[in-house]
Order: C-alpha cells, then structure tokens, then sequence
C-alpha cells in the first residue's frame, strides 16, 4: 500500500484465495474488494484483515470487480454475468450480458473471455445509475477485439460499441478511469492506447 502516490511503500495482510489476485478495487484508504477466480474478499481497515464474500454459487470466474462505496459493489464473470450488490456482498442480483452477441470465445471455444488472462475487463460506476463495462477477447475470424458497454439505468439496459484501435494494435488489457471517460487499451507489444468517451 502507499499513501504517497508511489514514492513508498509498505505491506499489507495477504489473503489466500487459491491463486494470485487478478483484480483489485479500493473506495479510499480502507475499505475494498480483492478476487481471484471464484472468489472475492473485501476489508474494511486498509488489508490488515480480510473477509471472503459469500458469493452466489454460479459465480465460476471472475473477469472484473468495481466497489462504488462500502455496500454498493459489481461483479463480471468470464462468460458474461454481470452481478450487484446494494448490501456489501450479502446479497446479489444478476444480469446475463449475452457476451456469445459479441462472437467472444475463452480458451475452449465457449462464449466469454480467457479465463487465465488478467485485466480483459474492467468496469466503472459514477452513481447508482450510470456505469461502463469495457471487455477484450478473441472473435474467430477477426483476432482480438475490444468492446465498451454503457448503462444509464444502473445495469437494468446496456448500450455497446466496438471500439477500433489503430491497425495493427492487438489489445490484451484494458482498464477504465475512475471517472468512467478514459478508456486506456495495453498491447502486445507493450504499448498503450488512451482513448476518452463522449457523453
């Protein structure tokens, strides 16, 4: 953790959740979400102690994680659930995204994203109702391709854009800004694409 934007450093409890974390979300200086897989923690005093969420059973892999405050959090899954909760975790609603619209494939040929890639979603929420879901993944036929989903309604309807990097540029990561207008793509070959989204 560093409260001095990255000159120090100090460490923090680790948790357990069966491999290394793939995402991470934190509102302020104590309290926020850690995943990995099937699994998500959160803390409420920095990282000194964690405690696992009681996650819906039909949660298989976790794509992205966002905590807009201390109760109000979201989840995505690799094969395109998108889940709420309004309570800190103790209880979650779902939406199926339909990512097989998108011609997505993972690893097996299934509708959704690699499972064993990091940062191949991101997503964003500025209130109660307006939120940005950005996803990158394979489409036989036309290589890797990235996606931004845009709610006004809290998730209850999305709108989507294919977004088109300069040719050439093969996105493996991508990340949102915390005010939900940057969208920043990562490459192959290590370089970065910032592009800002007109409301």
């Amino acid at each position: 953790m560093t409260k001095d934007g990255g000159k120090t450093w100090s460490e923090v409890t680790d948790i357990n959740l069966g491999g290394m974390h793939l995402a991470i979300d934190f509102i302020d200086d104590k309290v926020g979400w850690i995943a990995y897989n099937k699994k998500c923690a959160k803390t409420n005093d920095g990282g000194s102690t964690w405690t696992e969420l009681d996650l819906p059973e039909d949660i298989k892999s976790i794509a992205a994680i966002c905590l807009r405050t201390q109760e109000d959090g979201y989840l995505l899954t690799n094969n395109g659930l998108f889940y709420t909760t309004a309570d800190g975790g103790s209880t979650w609603s779902s939406r199926d995204l339909d990512f097989e619209s998108y011609g997505v494939i993972d690893e097996k040929g299934n509708p959704g994203l690699y499972k064993k890639s990091t940062s191949m979603a991101d997503i964003c929420f500025t209130d109660e109702d307006k939120g940005v879901v950005i996803f990158s993944s394979i489409v036989p036929g036309e290589g890797t391709k990235a996606f931004c989903l845009t709610t006004n309604d809290g998730g209850e309807n999305w709108t989507s854009e294919k977004l088109e990097p300069k040719e050439g540029f093969i996105v493996n990561r991508v990340y949102i800004s915390s005010d939900g207008l940057y969208l920043t793509l990562g490459s192959n070959d290590g370089q970065l694409l910032v592009m800002k989204r007109e409301n």
